[in-house]
């Protein structure tokens, strides 16, 4: 990992971190701007990557693939949240440093999944502690929410085609979770609503959502961009 980009990793982890234990003074305190200024802060610290990408085995990240991950990040999070009910931030029905801390983390999981020493046995390992922890919840009742987000984690590694990096945001989006319930920045509510599904707080397997979410931005950028490439030759013939 060349030292910029490890940098990168640890100001995002910091922005991370930070940003939910301000947060979480501010609403002890009674300081509601608190949120807000965290927000601005981490879109300032997001919009620096769009001016200057950082550079990965094969090339820059491209603004395009930023800007289709925060807009996917805003719209699942408004489904998940204010539509499906399955879980509420502590005072607003979006936080304003979500969508944009949703794609930070996508970032910092596309340096590490790039490095070389980020092989299949991560996938396995991943894989076989999800597997393990998983079995030993469902077996008691608990977070059985967990059971087919498991299975839909699995169908990534299976069908997508970044695989590595769905392992990476497996592990890191666990660690957000355990990180931002914690601090009580969002609760996941215990029952699935309609099915009256356990769900724990947070779920074993949320990683699954943000596995989703890198799969359905790496995709829509990929044909985005063939998309954009066709017009351009079709212009170009026509002229």
């Amino acid at each position: 990992m060349s030292p910029g980009n490890l940098w990168i990793v640890l100001f995002v982890f910091v922005n991370v971190a930070l940003g939910l234990q301000i947060e979480a003074l501010g609403a002890s305190r009674g300081i509601t701007w608190l949120e807000n200024a965290v927000g601005f802060v981490t879109s300032l610290h997001l919009l620096f990557y769009f001016m200057k990408p950082p550079v990965l085995s094969n090339g820059p990240v491209r603004r395009t693939t930023l800007i289709v991950c925060l807009i996917l990040a805003t719209l699942g999070e408004l489904v998940l949240s204010a539509v499906f009910g399955l879980y509420t931030y502590r005072s607003s029905l979006l936080p304003f440093f979500v969508p944009p801390g949703h794609v930070l983390l996508f970032l910092a999981g596309l340096i590490v999944s790039d490095q070389r020493w980020c092989g299949g046995w991560l996938i396995w390992l991943v894989g076989s502690f999800g597997a393990s922890a998983l079995l030993y919840f469902a077996l008691q009742g608990r977070d059985l929410l967990s059971v087919p987000l498991f299975l839909l984690f699995v169908a990534c590694l299976l069908w997508g085609t970044e695989k590595r990096l769905y392992a990476v945001m497996f592990a890191l989006a666990l660690c957000l979770e355990i990180c931002g319930t914690w601090y009580g920045a969002w609760r996941w509510h215990p029952e699935l609503p309609w099915f009256r599904i356990s769900v724990a707080n947070p779920p074993l397997a949320a990683g699954a959502f943000y596995a989703c979410l890198d799969l359905l931005t790496v995709f829509l950028t990929v044909h985005l961009r063939g998309r954009l490439a066709w017009q351009a030759s079709q212009t170009s013939r026509s002229s």
